[in-house]
């Protein structure tokens, strides 16, 4: 597989990682409990800073590349560079909002975080399931080992222990998925009836 292809799939699992988090943390929230703030804003300044530094410019690579290669096919994803502006300008928004949470509404908050949440999983979704897999059919060797080597060499910051901005998200990934797994291994033991 192409490192591109690799990066672009790891980001979205941790991704997907991370909004897991969120949404223990909107649960809490609704619950009339407080939530763990280092989680949430930790999530809010990741989403808001390596995504547009180092996994759009990837996939906007890829779009290029398909839209120069394969006209045709790149239509459904036309609106994949408006859908990654439009994400940022949330995640500003939602930035300045965490910021200043105190005066704000409660339920107003949460269905702030709540619509985030959905939209960066259709985001993801709709990336994984479609975009990936088209380009990974449309385009050949010597495309992947082009856009490879014209990929910025950009560290996501959760995998760099150096980077102590996400310290609280990576000393919680691991419980995270643990309490995933063993919630997901319940409810597949559990019969359906």
């Amino acid at each position: 597989m192409s490192e591109i292809l690799r990066r672009l799939h790891q980001d979205h699992a941790n991704g997907l990682r991370l909004l897991a988090m969120l949404d223990r943390q909107i649960e809490t929230m609704s619950g009339g409990k407080r939530p763990d703030w280092d989680i949430v804003q930790g999530i809010i300044q990741y989403f808001s800073t390596y995504p547009d530094l180092g996994h759009h410019p990837l996939e906007n690579q890829i779009l290029t590349r398909l839209r120069s290669r394969h006209p045709a096919a790149v239509e459904p994803f036309l609106g994949l560079e408006n859908e990654h502006r439009q994400l940022s300008d949330t995640l500003r928004h939602m930035a300045a909002v965490t910021q200043r949470l105190v005066p704000i509404v409660r339920a107003t908050y949460l269905d702030l975080l709540r619509s985030f949440v959905a939209g960066q999983r259709d985001h993801v979704q709709r990336e994984e399931v479609e975009f990936l897999v088209a380009a990974r059919r449309l385009l050949d060797a010597g495309d992947w080992q082009e856009l490879d080597s014209a990929a910025p060499k950009i560290v996501d910051p959760l995998s760099d222990p150096a980077d102590s901005r996400f310290q609280a998200l990576r000393r919680h990934f691991a419980s995270w998925d643990g309490a995933d797994g063993a919630e997901r291994r319940s409810n597949e033991a559990t019969p359906s009836g």
